[in-house]
């Protein structure tokens, strides 16, 4: 396998879309890896295995705030920019709110427990009241995902279940209320009506096809995009909470992903 330097893993940079050059770098952000990333329109926000979460001024590429808790290897993050408010999922079986506007080291303004597999993933509903994570699994155990709604913590809204391996990323449409799609490393992708809450679509992409990330793409064509650690891509469409499939747009080859990955191994 290829050799990361620690530094590669423990800084970040802004790429300015336009021009392709970096608009921030931000070294040694942490001690150990990065190991997830939120942003605003003014701020990045950083967790770490060091147990860390840190938010940046891009414009003073400052450290404005810092929360850690021991034992607390962070796992996802998810920004609130209503209510200003970092989520944060951790292998300490627990989902944390901090408020940004706060000073380091201050208490979470909100935990989420009753964790049995740590979250892997997070997403926030427009309006970023309903909270989806997605949780770590083996063979159907585990493998859940949790639904809540951030302004009654004491329980979650709903468990639900469908997957057979890790829930590695999750995402609300941006133009279809309700609508929230997971993707897992047993290769497929689940739509879910989070209002019933129930799974009302399946993609499969193949068993063998460990996905690793998931976003939206097109709001107005509902298009998203799942990614995998093979290094393909796969468009598809999903147009409603109530569809009962999705539609494929686009995958890449299949051989020139594998090429591609040998040759970065």
């Amino acid at each position: 396998m290829r050799e990361y330097s620690p530094l590669i893993l423990t800084c970040f940079a802004k790429w300015d879309v336009e021009s392709g050059v970096f608009d921030t770098t931000l070294e040694q952000a942490h001690t150990l890896n990065i190991s997830a990333l939120a942003a605003s329109s003014t701020h990045v926000f950083s967790g770490s295995r060091d147990y860390s979460v840190k938010a940046w001024d891009l414009a003073t590429k400052t450290c404005t705030s810092e929360f850690s808790c021991p034992r607390n290897i962070v796992t996802a993050l998810a920004y609130s920019p209503s209510a200003q408010l970092l989520f944060q999922g951790s292998e300490d079986l627990c989902v944390r709110a901090w408020d940004v506007r706060s000073s380091h080291g201050s208490a979470p303004s909100l935990q989420l427990g009753g964790y049995v597999y740590f979250p892997l993933c997070l997403a926030l509903q427009a309006g970023e009241q309903l909270l989806a994570t997605g949780c770590k699994g083996f063979n159907g155990v585990g493998c859940g995902v949790v639904l809540w709604d951030v302004r009654k913590p004491s329980a979650p809204l709903a468990q639900l279940a469908g997957h057979s391996q890790d829930v590695v990323s999750c995402v609300f449409s941006p133009a279809r209320s309700g609508l929230l799609l997971t993707a897992s490393k047993d290769g497929s992708v689940l739509a879910w009506d989070a209002a019933a809450p129930a799974r009302t679509a399946q993609l499969q992409l193949g068993s063998r096809k460990l996905l690793s990330g998931l976003c939206a793409m097109s709001a107005a064509e509902q298009s998203f995009a799942a990614a995998a650690m093979d290094g393909s891509l796969t468009l598809f469409r999903c147009a409603a909470p109530q569809a009962e499939e999705m539609q494929v747009l686009f995958e890449t080859d299949e051989a020139a992903a594998a090429a591609a990955a040998q040759m970065h191994s």
